[in-house]
């Protein structure tokens, strides 16, 4: 708190001790090195020390990756909003840069339940990445409540209507008007029989791009919702550059224990 970062040759000089700081990061490294620890532990004490117990809670999932030096970090997160900001409360390593499949989301959130046994989760966001049949399924037979950014190419069929692409849709839309698509739809030119339905709403940007999001219930307030997943964006900033500086730390195998624990 006092430096604002956790670079531990930095935050050496800040511990109350009669030892030197050499001695003292010395035992810092020591300490990620050899004690292994508990993520759902850490995450049942963020919650208490946020109050967070009991309450339903919004979450976010998403993914970043970085390179240090030839070492590729590729972390994929799910946190939780409080008061305006992303709070990680577990996570995974992903083997390599690309993005992530269902069965590591679904194993990633089930960790999270088993930690949190009685769990309320109001609703859960992604971005484009966190689509697709099986992982909404999942979702929806858990009955979390989902707002999912869908990518402009994506196929939606609609009973009466004919299949079309998300861009064709709103293709009449001026920037910054928005659309509640009418009824219940599925998503891909296919779908197979009982797949998710889902409600869609979508945002011409001021950009000119779309922001069309998937919805597990009511649209009506899925755009204003679902801004509260830039909180996880920011973290992760926070995170690598703009305070924590985890980059700095120099900590490299202690992230790949944390890979092969999970799996």
């Amino acid at each position: 708190m006092q430096h604002g970062t956790i670079c531990l040759w930095r935050l050496a000089a800040y511990v109350s001790t009669t030892a030197t700081t050499d001695s003292v990061r010395r035992r810092f490294y020591r300490f990620f090195q050899y004690v292994k620890l508990d993520g759902a532990m850490a995450a049942r004490i963020v919650v208490d020390l946020l109050g967070l117990s009991g309450k339903p809670w919004v979450l976010a999932i998403d993914r970043t990756n970085w390179d240090f030096g030839k070492t590729t970090i590729n972390i994929l997160m799910i946190s939780v909003m409080w008061n305006g900001m992303g709070v990680p409360l577990i996570w995974t390593l992903l083997p390599s840069a690309g993005n992530s499949n269902t069965r590591t989301r679904v194993c990633l959130l089930n960790r999270l339940q088993r930690a949190f046994p009685g769990l309320k989760i109001a609703s859960l966001m992604g971005d484009r990445e966190f689509i697709g049949e099986r992982w909404m399924a999942f979702l929806k037979h858990n009955k979390i409540g989902f707002i999912l950014r869908l990518r402009e190419s994506q196929h939606v069929t609609r009973d009466g209507y004919d299949t079309w692409t998300i861009a064709d849709i709103a293709k009449r839309l001026e920037r910054g008007q928005k659309m509640i698509v009418k009824g219940w739809c599925r998503l891909g030119q296919n779908p197979a029989f009982g797949s998710p339905a889902v409600r869609l709403v979508i945002l011409r940007l001021q950009t000119g791009e779309l922001l069309a999001l998937a919805c597990s219930g009511n649209p009506r307030r899925a755009l204003e919702n679902y801004r509260r997943r830039w909180t996880i964006e920011t973290m992760f900033g926070n995170l690598k550059t703009k305070g924590f500086n985890m980059e700095d730390t120099h900590i490299t195998v202690i992230l790949f224990m944390s890979y092969s624990l999970d799996n």
